[in-house]
């Protein structure tokens, strides 16, 4: 199996620690506002 990589959208803000979410297909990281 080859290694394939995608594309990570993301936002910087706020304090404290990284948190990294996972929408499902067809979903925008907008869902998360």
């Amino acid at each position: 199996m080859a290694n394939k990589s995608i594309d990570c959208a993301y936002s910087v803000r706020g304090l404290g620690p990284a948190i990294f979410f996972v929408h499902g297909i067809g979903a925008r990281k907008t869902t998360w506002n």
